[in-house]
């Protein structure tokens, strides 16, 4: 179902008020679903065509051509805005799937009634197309369920990316969570976030894809001290008394089972310092590592800066930030560098300079 002349795509319009125009004028030029799409796009609050509604709060209303001609596309006739009842909507009249017309597989007869009709009030009509909206509106709903282009919206709230979103453990039908990255961007990196076993050599090539151009290393079994609970800590003649087993001094241990560290960079100061705790990508990136972690082990990511970006320290200005990005003088040949722990809490995530 074509049209016998198609709109040309190069002739795009440059506003949304030219496409409305070209719409009411050349409507017939269009095919059924490009036609829908575009009112789609027109009205993206209005509730999904097809769907469970309610009527009220969709954009358009499908109608049906009640001519006995031979039509010439899959539209007869589109009106971009229709004010009715206090609503306002787009009106599309098709020249398919109709009860009447000339393609209808009911007797001639019924159309001649709906043409006389039309004269007159035009209520019968009105009857047939409160049948006709609903027929066409699942028709054009069954075409874009399999068709991911078509039913795919920039925010990631079509109900396909909300259910990818879901093999990557973000609940795309809930709130929308703060990731420091939109989810949408997410699937990407769906293939490598989606598997059971996720290796060093995976993160790294998350990480570079999520921030490009980059380079970037995983270090395993990084030591760690641990902080002992009271449960857990030896209390001679009570618990945890036994050598060799769960007998331990002190109120910390060393472990090393628990922490794996990232090295990115050298970098540029710019990016330094919107990484940092703090800086405008630090969020995207402790989401991500979270994510493939699962957040169940701990990371420590060391920070390179490149040897000509050391900032001169001057108060006030870049590079002030005591103990993160203030120098004196950084030893020739000798990276400079910042490492902090990937958490929530501000004073774990506080960065060290090195």
């Amino acid at each position: 179902m074509e049209p016998r002349r198609p709109y040309d795509e190069t002739e795009n319009p440059e506003t949304e008020e030219q496409l409305t125009r070209l719409l009411e004028t050349n409507g017939h030029r269009f095919a059924f679903f490009q036609v829908v799409r575009i009112l789609e796009h027109l009205n993206p609050g209005a509730a999904p065509i097809g769907e469970r509604g309610p009527l009220v709060n969709e954009a358009v209303r499908f109608r049906h051509d009640p001519s006995l001609g031979f039509p010439a596309g899959d539209v007869s006739k589109v009106r971009p805005r229709v004010a009715r009842h206090g609503l306002v909507f787009a009106e599309v009249t098709s020249t398919f799937l109709g009860l009447f017309g000339a393609n209808s597989p009911l007797p001639t007869t019924m159309s001649e009634d709906v043409l006389k009709n039309e004269d007159d009030s035009g209520s019968l009509r009105a009857f047939y197309d409160i049948f006709h909206h609903r027929l066409i509106s699942l028709f054009y709903r069954a075409w874009k369920k399999t068709r991911m282009y078509a039913s795919h919206r920039a925010d990631g709230s079509d109900r396909l990316t909300q259910r990818v979103l879901s093999f990557v453990g973000v609940d795309g039908f809930g709130a929308t969570p703060n990731l420091g990255i939109p989810p949408i961007d997410l699937l990407a990196l769906a293939p490598l976030l989606a598997v059971r076993t996720r290796s060093a050599r995976t993160l790294e090539t998350v990480l570079t894809r999520v921030f490009p151009g980059i380079a970037v290393g995983v270090e395993s079994f990084l030591e760690r001290r641990v902080m002992l609970s009271d449960d857990q800590r030896a209390q001679l003649g009570l618990r945890n008394g036994t050598l060799g087993t769960n007998f331990t001094i002190g109120r910390s241990v060393v472990d090393r089972t628990g922490r794996f560290g990232v090295q990115v960079g050298p970098v540029d100061y710019e990016l330094f310092e919107a990484l940092l705790p703090g800086g405008k990508h630090h969020t995207k990136l402790r989401e991500v590592v979270q994510q493939f972690t699962r957040g169940v082990l701990e990371a420590e990511v060391e920070l390179l800066l490149k040897d000509d970006q050391t900032p001169r320290f001057q108060l006030g200005e870049r590079g002030a930030q005591l103990g993160v990005t203030t120098t004196l003088r950084s030893a020739e040949g000798k990276a400079l560098k910042a490492k902090f722990v990937l958490s929530d809490n501000a004073e774990e995530a506080r960065a060290t300079m090195s």
